[in-house]
């Protein structure tokens, strides 16, 4: 009996796992902001990784709610930054 209430709860987890899968496959986002998932893909970095820099200081955020944001514009100055760091 407890095998099938352990697939049971592993299906459900399955289930919403590719849930949440579906809607981050959506176009990222082009306004001023964009959120950890898709800085975490555009830096191929985890979001594990954007959190440690959060807290180092190193990555400044906005929190609104439980959504975590960036501006656009300090990503794009950390690129900066990062590339000519590579030069």
């Amino acid at each position: 009996m407890k095998h099938a209430a352990d697939q049971t709860k592993a299906r459900r987890r399955l289930d919403e796992a590719l849930k949440s899968r579906s809607k981050r496959e959506r176009k990222p986002p082009t306004g001023p902001f964009i959120n950890r998932y898709w800085l975490a893909e555009r830096w191929l970095k985890s979001t594990m990784t954007l959190k440690r820099m959060e807290k180092a200081g190193l990555l400044p955020f906005l929190k609104i709610g439980k959504e975590v944001l960036y501006r656009m514009s300090d990503v794009e100055h950390i690129e900066q930054q990062a590339e000519a760091s590579c030069s």
